[in-house]
């Protein structure tokens, strides 16, 4: 974040109606809604096996069994808040026969995205310390972000994780930023919720709250009493929301998290013996690679003949950004900049929540399960975290002058990843997939 003048930081932000936030969050609800009708029904990823959970918790008032042959291929192990709240959807149409019931479930889809970016704007406003074309840029990268309009526009518990994970951001660091251990109870509870929604909410939302944790005690906070009794707190309450589907997990799966895996190390090399050897650097950087290029779009999507220029134009941004990132943190440490606590609670718990969720796909995509190496989606629960690390990056290497129009550039180029994943959809995937019928 370029230094601003003391009395550019002290001017009051406009709080409410700004005609230009609302415009951002009514065009990102356009573009999910669209998306929507560009993907064939029940085509979108592991869309008919999300329905499936809806519908057997309407007809049976129970979760699936694990055996998804008896489920009607139901995605049993994900935790329930998602398919809770998408019940009365499939009730109010379900007599009008299984389509009618998903084209109303991925209508809804849009409205959580839009939900979440109401929670996120007064969370990007305070780490862009109030500036309001700052605020507009980076929340427009998120609201435009190609593969988080997926994420909102189907049949899958990736949009009710947006949601979740932008509530519990935006309880952390607005609602309830600065009252410490009487926070913490709140703060795990709401932890807990969002990982009802989705598993990975609780491998980044730890780190979250336990970032704002940190700075909410200050210097040498782990030499405080007062942190720990608030971390143990906040752990308490996140299990009395969330430990009960864990326990379920446990004695029906074996395991809290049984994601399945598709083993990728030769039979009996552990990830260490992996790394030592050298055999797993070549799998992490293929899962390196794979998550980087479909954090941005669905890469699956992009039309092959621009293909390589759109990888191009990605790798600009991504080195654009690493260095502007690490002008920032030297500007940072020679001091021609300072952040306010509450500046620096709002970048880094956000950024904390998307590193941990990054390494942990890494991890995953490496060792376990190779088909995860290009699911940048599931990253996108907290994609905040890395479009205000872009917004304030990329604003460090950046003359003034070109600032307007090197942000409108960036914003089109999302816009036209956009649209080109509709055209890839429209005149590729849509027809071949009509022709297998």
């Amino acid at each position: 974040m370029t230094a601003a003048a003391p009395s550019e930081q002290l001017s009051p932000p406009r709080q409410s109606r700004d005609w230009a936030i609302a415009g951002i969050v009514l065009a990102h609800f356009a573009l999910a809604l669209t998306t929507s009708f560009f993907m064939l029904l029940g085509y979108a990823p592991d869309e008919p096996r999300h329905f499936a959970y809806v519908r057997w918790l309407a007809q049976h008032h129970s979760f699936p069994p694990p055996d998804e042959r008896l489920s009607g291929g139901a995605h049993s192990l994900h935790p329930p808040l998602y398919y809770v709240l998408m019940l009365p959807v499939y009730w109010a149409f379900s007599s009008l026969g299984d389509a009618a019931a998903m084209r109303a479930m991925r209508c809804v889809a849009p409205f959580f995205g839009v939900a979440a970016l109401c929670l996120l704007v007064p969370v990007v406003r305070k780490a862009m310390a109030g500036r309001r074309g700052m605020t507009l840029f980076t929340l427009s990268l998120i609201a435009f972000w190609p593969q988080l309009l997926v994420c909102v526009a189907m049949v899958n518990n990736d949009a009710a994780a947006v949601l979740m994970s932008a509530l519990l951001v935006n309880v952390v660091l607005v609602q309830r930023w600065d009252s410490r251990v009487s926070s913490a109870a709140l703060w795990g509870a709401v932890l807990g919720l969002a990982s009802l929604a989705k598993f990975s909410n609780f491998l980044a939302g730890g780190p979250t709250v336990a970032v704002a944790l940190a700075i909410a005690h200050g210097k040498h906070f782990y030499r405080r009493e007062e942190f720990w009794k608030a971390g143990f707190l906040a752990a308490v309450c996140c299990l009395a929301v969330c430990g009960w589907w864990w326990v379920r997990n446990l004695l029906v799966y074996g395991a809290v998290n049984p994601y399945p895996a598709i083993p990728i190390l030769p039979p009996g090399l552990t990830p260490l013996e992996a790394v030592l050897s050298g055999h797993a650097w070549r799998l992490f950087l293929r899962a390196l690679n794979g998550l980087w290029a479909s954090t941005w779009p669905a890469i699956d999507w992009a039309p092959a003949g621009l293909l390589p220029a759109i990888l191009l134009l990605l790798r600009l941004v991504t080195v654009l950004a690493l260095a502007g990132a690490l002008v920032w943190l030297w500007r940072l440490a020679r001091r021609p900049i300072t952040l306010t606590r509450d500046q620096m609670a709002a970048v880094l718990a956000p950024a904390a929540g998307y590193a941990a969720m990054f390494l942990a796909l890494l991890y995953v995509a490496t060792f376990k399960h190779a088909g995860t190496y290009r699911n940048g989606r599931y990253l996108m629960p907290f994609v905040a975290g890395l479009a205000i690390t872009m917004g304030l990056a990329l604003e460090q290497i950046c003359p003034p002058r070109l600032r307007p129009w090197a942000a409108g550039a960036l914003v089109v180029f999302f816009l036209a990843l956009t649209a080109a994943g509709w055209f890839h959809l429209a005149t590729y995937w849509n027809p071949l997939i009509l022709s297998q019928k």
